[in-house]
């Protein structure tokens, strides 16, 4: 029992393939502006951007392996997904 904690309805995020090589496909629920970030996992930012589609496909050739984390907000919400790159 978690006293004081709001459970949130998590947007519909699905990305592929995991682990992502040259490239991670991201899927949303619906078309809306949103910005999506890449992180390390010590928290230095590395990628940034804003898109209105409802799929995209981001490059990481230039990335070295390792665990990334994406985190999309929409102007309201937030969102942090796990990605591992090969």
């Amino acid at each position: 029992n978690f006293t004081g904690i709001e459970e949130q309805q998590e947007e519909s995020i699905s990305m592929y393939p995991i682990p992502a090589g040259k490239f991670v496909y991201i899927n949303f629920a619906q078309a809306k502006s949103r910005s999506l970030e890449l992180f390390t996992i010590s928290g230095q930012l590395v990628r940034s951007l804003t898109t209105k589609q409802q799929s995209l496909k981001l490059s990481l050739q230039d990335l070295p392996s390792g665990v990334y984390f994406v985190k999309v907000s929409d102007g309201t919400n937030q969102y942090i997904k796990k990605l591992v790159v090969e």
